[in-house]
């Protein structure tokens, strides 16, 4: 079975932002940035459909 990463569109904005903030500081750096997330994605269990995250307040620091 495969699995498609998608992303929340707020998470999806912000994930264009960040690469497009990287490339005006250093060309290149945005390209890293989407290389790690992509690694970091393929190494979540392929079993699992979905991925539990704890619930953060906003404001809550830990």
């Amino acid at each position: 079975m495969s699995y498609n990463n998608s992303f929340h569109p707020a998470a999806e904005k912000e994930y264009i932002e960040a690469y497009q903030w990287y490339e005006e500081h250093l060309e290149g750096l945005g390209n890293r940035l989407v290389g790690q997330l992509k690694d970091r994605l393929n190494s979540f269990p392929k079993t699992h459909s979905t991925i539990k995250l704890k619930s953060v307040t906003v404001g809550e620091v830990k």
